[in-house]
């Protein structure tokens, strides 16, 4: 059962996956993005 989820037998439920993971991975580095700049202001800021 888990050879069958980390491989599945037909292309077409793999390509939904992938596109989501690549959603997924974009809007953690958006996240981190946005984070890292508001760090940088904050700094810029205090100083």
């Amino acid at each position: 059962e888990i050879v069958g989820i980390e491989t599945p037998p037909t292309a077409a439920p793999g390509q939904p996956t992938e596109a989501g993971q690549l959603c997924v991975l974009g809007t953690v580095k958006h996240r981190m993005t946005a984070s890292q700049d508001i760090e940088s202001l904050v700094a810029a800021y205090r100083r």
